[in-house]
Order: C-alpha cells, then sequence, then structure tokens
C-alpha cells in the first residue's frame, strides 16, 4: 500500500492498529490476520523487531485455522527477516524453506522469487557471495519474466551490494542505476533509502566523495520522514 512505498511506517502502524482493533471487535479473522501481517512490516522498518515478532507470531495460527497458506507463508517470510537480523540464521533458514515450499505449491512465481532474495541476503552476511549472487540473479529472472517491477528493485539493490563486496564497482553502480530508475517510475521512497546509501559507499570505495556525500545526505532526508532511527544512525556516521 501507499504507506509501504512512501515510507510512511509511523501511520501505518497506528492504521493498522485501528484496523486490527476493528476486526477483532466483529469477529472477522482473515481482516485480523492480514492486519497483523501489515503491522508487523511497518514495524520491522522501523526496526522494532519484538512488536514486529508479536504481530506476525500471532497471525500464524489465525492462517492455520482458515487454512490461508499463502498468508502463512507471508508471515514465516517476514518472521525470517527478523531472525536475519538477529542473526538467527537456522531460525531464518528454516522459516523461508517453509515459505519458499508452500509458495512454490501454490504457483506464486513472485513469492518464491522473494524468498530467494531473502536467503541470498543472508549468505550474504555471512559472506558468501558467490552463491548469494547466483540466487539474486535467479530471483531477478523470475521477476523480470513475471513483470514484478516492485519485486526486481529490492532484487537489484541486493545484487549491487554483492558486487560491491565482491569489488565489481562498475557492475554495482549499473545495477544500482537500474534499481534507481524503477524507484522512480514507481515512486518507491522505501527501496530507494536503501539505493542511494549503497551508492554513497559505492562512491567512498571510488573515492568520489562528493557524490558519496551527495547519496548519504539525500538517503539521510527520506529516512527523516520514515521515522527509521537507527538507520539515520547509521547513515550520520
Amino acid at each position: 500500500g501507499i504507506w509501504f512505498a512512501w515510507g510512511r511506517y509511523t501511520e501505518a502502524r497506528q492504521g493498522y492498529e485501528w484496523a486490527s482493533q476493528a476486526a477483532e471487535a466483529i469477529g472477522d479473522r482473515r481482516a485480523l490476520a492480514a492486519c497483523l501481517l501489515d503491522w508487523g512490516r511497518a514495524c520491522i522498518e522501523q526496526r522494532d523487531y519484538d512488536e514486529a515478532e508479536e504481530h506476525l507470531s500471532a497471525s500464524l495460527p489465525m492462517w492455520e485455522a482458515l487454512a490461508d497458506r499463502q498468508g502463512k507463508a507471508t508471515s514465516q517470510y517476514h518472521l525470517a527477516r527478523i531472525a536475519t537480523e538477529q542473526t538467527d540464521y537456522d531460525r531464518a533458514q528454516r522459516l523461508l524453506a517453509e515459505s519458499r515450499d508452500a509458495r512454490g505449491q501454490l504457483g506464486d512465481v513472485v513469492g518464491v522469487a522473494e524468498v530467494l532474495s531473502a536467503t541470498a541476503s543472508m549468505l550474504a552476511l555471512q559472506g558468501s557471495y558467490e552463491e548469494a549472487d547466483r540466487l539474486l540473479q535467479q530471483a531477478l529472472d523470475l521477476q523480470e519474466a513475471a513483470g514484478a517491477e516492485h519485486g526486481s528493485i529490492a532484487t537489484l539493490y541486493l545484487l549491487a551490494c554483492v558486487a560491491v563486496e565482491q569489488k565489481a564497482l562498475d557492475r554495482a553502480e549499473d545495477l544500482g542505476r537500474r534499481a534507481l530508475a524503477l524507484c522512480d517510475k514507481l515512486q518507491e521512497r522505501e527501496e530507494q533509502v536503501n539505493i542511494l546509501d549503497m551508492r554513497s559507499h559505492l562512491y567512498r570505495r571510488q573515492n568520489r566523495l562528493d557524490l558519496a556525500q551527495a547519496c548519504a545526505e539525500q538517503s539521510f532526508q527520506l529516512l527523516r520522514s520514515m521515522g527509521d532511527l537507527v538507520t539515520q544512525a547509521q547513515v550520520l556516521y
């Protein structure tokens, strides 16, 4: 929704809290599960992992009771994101495997690509850049074949990050440029922040400090409207 595209996470958290209360009041379990899922997602974007875990975990038994495998797989995917951020890689791997299996059986190609990207991100954090690059390219091929431009942005960003770590700086710059072009086309601020931060690191490695400074400042200004204090601190550093 628009809250996520524009990075309005504080508003999203308030909105999904109200929506959850309304769904619970009228006994709509499917709406409640969906609200808890998106409420948890918004918490993740502001690095409030404890609250995100609470909402996402609460949605799981509801999806199971509804026999909604897609909803459960999506909640598992986001719980895996939390586990990855907290370096609980065994749990993240298990959740991602379950999410990928369910999405594959449901024919959700875009969802499978999303899981591949998340798995690659986890591998990159552990220094397995070649395997991460392979999975990301596989994910990008699936997304481009399906016309999933929003998902392609995050995958291009991760491919660029891996390229930076592999010192393939020209490739990283090209991937970042492609990702930013999609951000402009789709008016996607959330991913734009990440790409600008990556490009700042890239330009710093190339000793192009004016460009590095400009990207970092642009990223910081966007972050201020999102309420992500942790990433603001990182960009300031």
